[in-house]
């Protein structure tokens, strides 16, 4: 369905600033969000209805609510253990968790986008690139 572009911009200002969104421990070893094969629509749905659940109970209910790249937004900020608190984006990761190099791309923030990587130096330990 078509929206009007009243309804667009607010939905793109969720996008932008999804506060108090995601609280929690990051997803990334969650294996149930995180399948590595998926057989059937059905499980498909399964695993959206399960995404939605997750996101809404952890603070990102705004972004659940703008659809697609919202849910796309959740998913990306709960695997990197990312949070948004009053104009503070937080990287909560527990350093113990840190043991493989990852990048998110296209983070919203504000009217920015956050590129953040998890690197590993020669000695194997992590650290952080933001650009």
């Amino acid at each position: 369905p078509l929206i009007n572009n009243e309804e667009r911009e607010k939905m793109e200002g969720t996008l932008n600033y999804a506060d108090h969104c995601f609280s929690g421990h990051a997803t990334m070893h969650a294996e149930n969000l995180w399948p590595s094969k998926l057989s059937s629509i059905t499980q498909l749905l399964q695993l959206w209805d399960l995404w939605k659940l997750t996101l809404q109970k952890r603070g990102c209910k705004s972004l659940v609510m703008a659809g697609a790249h919202g849910l796309m937004q959740g998913m990306m900020l709960s695997f990197g253990g990312l949070q948004f608190t009053e104009n503070h984006l937080q990287f909560q990761s527990d350093p113990h968790v840190l043991h493989n190099s990852y990048a998110l791309r296209g983070i919203h923030y504000n009217k920015d986008l956050i590129n953040l990587a998890v690197l590993l130096d020669q000695d194997e330990k992590p650290f952080l690139h933001v650009s």
